[in-house]
């Protein structure tokens, strides 16, 4: 599958998200719309160990891209995960889950705020629960 070049970017939040790659926010971005995607997400693949080389390939360029996208517009994903990358069956993702507008920068060491799904989190972000 040839990837496409996202849309336009538009940083407003309560807008679509202007990426192709990254899900529709709603409500100040703390929850999302949810479009429909048939091939259940990135968890799924690794359970039913069917992520081959090629779509590991893929999938890594889109998220790449897609967080890429949100850290240029001030947006942080508080919760990267395999279930919150949903998948097409035509293998393209889109990547889900909590997003936060940060009018500082992101490595702004005054944002104090932890968030996301303790599993996945690492050690440093523990220590300062």
């Amino acid at each position: 599958m040839a990837l496409t070049a996202p849309p336009s970017i538009n940083s407003d939040m309560n807008k679509r998200s202007g990426h192709l790659w990254v899900e529709k926010p709603y409500n100040n971005g703390y929850r999302v719309v949810m479009d429909y995607m048939t091939g259940g997400d990135l968890f799924d693949l690794f359970a039913e160990n069917k992520l081959t080389e090629k779509l590991a390939g893929l999938f890594l360029n889109q998220i790449a891209t897609a967080i890429k996208y949100l850290h240029d517009n001030k947006i942080v994903h508080r919760d990267i995960k395999a279930e919150n990358m949903l998948l097409e069956k035509d293998g393209s993702n889109k990547l889900t889950g909590k997003l936060k507008r940060n009018e500082s920068t992101i490595e702004d060491s005054n944002n104090k705020t932890i968030d996301g799904t303790i599993q996945y989190m690492s050690p440093e972000m523990l220590k300062k629960r």
